[in-house]
């Protein structure tokens, strides 16, 4: 799947009482392609966009704006119907994938008719308990209703009925979030089982850097609804932009450049940490400590930086990302 230039906006309730409600950009022109089989990670903070731009993609949403094609067909002005055809070549799971079940039918069903969806049409009960043993649960739970299941067990459920289907591109969002460490551990088993014998992409929204690490092969960080770096997961502890740095550092990968006495100040002094930029300038300049540290160059607030490739795989957007590494 690629896709180009994808923007989505929301209308915020918190607009003020005199201008009224405002209009809140959760992705801005982004550009992405998952190549066949790849496994990608997608890391950022709580409203960076990971979960606007899984939406986009899985056609959960439509964009203001931007391309997207999937298995050669731009699909981005599809309708719901025509696109229907697609669906089982491109699944999603959700960190509350509870609301992805049918709350009126119980879980042998739902797998029977994923199933038949997949091509198959003998021995469903059989394959459905095959399907529950596959991401350890019990078979007793093929007769309940997914209200009488946990959370954890609702996306083992989730991964049972994609690895039934078998679809080419799967998109994941937060689903080892609030999981224990032996959960997490079998959820990532079955992603990548489902990676190796089915040669299903992968887009792996997650904060647990920690639980991507042997998992995917390059990464991609948000920031504001922006794509701000994209690195080969070997690489991160060389992360150029300051963003992925804190991200990182803060999962005691990296240790920034700017720590003694230069950080020291700009932690113990509040006065001007949010900057007031416009629509133009970079997403990130308000919370960058390299932009105060360096002077707070006008670039940084003129334009947005694009994405530069400065290694192989390895691009990033700021005027400043030889500033980083020690």
């Amino acid at each position: 799947m690629t896709a180009s230039d994808l923007t989505k906006s929301f209308v915020s309730s918190q607009g003020s009482r005199f201008w009224g409600k405002k209009r809140v950009f959760a992705l801005k022109n982004a550009n992405i392609e998952i190549k066949p089989g790849e496994k990608i990670g997608l890391i950022g903070r709580s409203g960076s966009g990971k979960s606007t731009l899984i939406r986009c993609l899985a056609k959960l949403i439509e964009p203001d704006s931007g391309k997207m094609h999937f298995k050669g067909v731009d699909v981005t002005s599809l309708p719901a119907r025509q696109f229907r055809g697609y669906r089982k070549y491109l699944q999603v799971i959700f960190q509350n994938n509870y609301s992805a079940l049918n709350p009126g039918m119980k879980i042998r069903e739902m797998l029977n008719e994923t199933a038949r969806l997949g091509g198959y049409s003998q021995g469903l009960d059989e394959l459905a308990k095959e399907q529950m043993h596959k991401v350890s649960l019990s078979e007793s739970l093929l007769e309940r209703y997914p209200r009488e299941l946990s959370g954890g067990e609702c996306r083992r459920i989730g991964v049972a009925m994609v690895d039934l289907i078998g679809p080419e591109l799967l998109l994941a969002d937060e689903p080892v979030t609030a999981l224990d460490y032996i959960n997490k551990y079998e959820m990532l088993s079955l992603f990548k089982r489902l990676n190796k014998e089915k040669g299903t992409a992968l887009l792996f929204a997650t904060h647990d850097l920690e639980a991507m690490t042997d998992f995917v092969e390059r990464v991609i960080v948000l920031y504001g609804g922006t794509i701000v770096e994209e690195i080969p997961i070997e690489s991160l502890w060389g992360a150029r932009h300051p963003h992925t740095v804190e991200l990182v550092r803060y999962h005691g990968f990296l240790k920034n450049k700017f720590t003694d006495d230069a950080l020291a100040s700009y932690n113990n002094e509040s006065k001007d940490r949010i900057v007031d930029i416009t629509n133009s300038g970079c997403v990130y300049a308000g919370q960058c400590q390299r932009y105060r540290i360096l002077g707070k160059p006008s670039a940084c607030t003129e334009e947005q930086p694009q994405l530069k490739r400065i290694d192989i795989d390895h691009s990033v957007a700021c005027y400043f990302a030889d500033k980083v590494v020690e």
